[in-house]
């Protein structure tokens, strides 16, 4: 395996294992992770490992046009991923290879967290 500062100046290959790249980021298959080293690329199989499940209105933020939470929910639910249940979002058989439960501190809610690869299918 390549030490990290080899993998850090190859912008084609994957920041994690190094394998090449599409050149063009915005396609599937390429996710863009930042931490305080910088911006690095990852391919779909790191980008499971290494970026935590988002909520949906981290996820609204990365779509293009941006949306709110709320369409953000709306799009998911549309899209057959998600449905609400006694007030509470519920991940559907099609989204349940996507979503994970999470519980909120406040008020003792659940609520969903989606991995990162859904962008690539609500994009």
């Amino acid at each position: 395996m390549k030490n990290l500062k080899d993998k850090e100046s190859q912008h084609d290959n994957c920041y994690e294992c190094g394998i090449s790249l599409i050149k063009n980021y915005n396609q599937p298959g390429v996710h863009t992770i930042k931490d305080k080293k910088g911006t690095h690329y990852v391919c779909c199989q790191c980008a499971k490992k290494v970026c935590k499940p988002i909520n949906v209105t981290s996820l609204g933020k990365l779509l293009t046009p941006q949306l709110p939470p709320v369409k953000t929910n709306i799009l998911l639910e549309k899209l057959g991923f998600q449905t609400k249940v006694n007030g509470e979002w519920t991940a559907t058989d099609k989204g349940k290879e996507y979503a994970q439960e999470a519980y909120s501190t406040i008020g003792r809610k659940s609520y969903l967290t989606w991995s990162v690869d859904i962008i690539w299918i609500l994009k």
